[in-house]
């Protein structure tokens, strides 16, 4: 959708550093114009993608037998009858959905009934 460019990944890196989310893309990972960032407050990863995705990945869970990391769309959704679609982001909302993310889902796992 739209590439990742320098200016992004600094702007990334500032909210990183604010937000203490440590950048663990890999190398092949960035040469297909994805980012990933793991919060060790919340345990969870986000992955940024220039196809317009935005995701969360859980460790454990319902899932764990099958998969032992479970990602969760980050994506708004449009419907259209019966169809659900995901809305593809662009670079810049993509930033603003992940700062939203953190901040909301470590709101989340504080209040919940045992702390995790």
């Amino acid at each position: 959708m739209t590439s990742i460019t320098k200016q992004h990944k600094n702007a990334i890196e500032k909210i990183c550093i604010a937000m203490r989310l440590t950048d663990v893309t890999t190398p092949l990972m960035d040469k297909h114009g994805s980012i990933r960032l793991y919060d060790p407050i919340a345990a969870v990863q986000y992955s940024l993608h220039e196809s317009g995705y935005i995701r969360r990945y859980i460790k454990g869970g319902y899932y764990m037998s099958k998969n032992p990391v479970h990602p969760y769309q980050l994506n708004k959704t449009t419907t259209n009858g019966r169809q659900t679609r995901r809305t593809l982001a662009t670079i810049d909302e993509q930033i603003v959905i992940l700062i939203n993310a953190v901040a909301n889902y470590r709101g989340t796992i504080q209040n919940s009934p045992n702390g995790n």
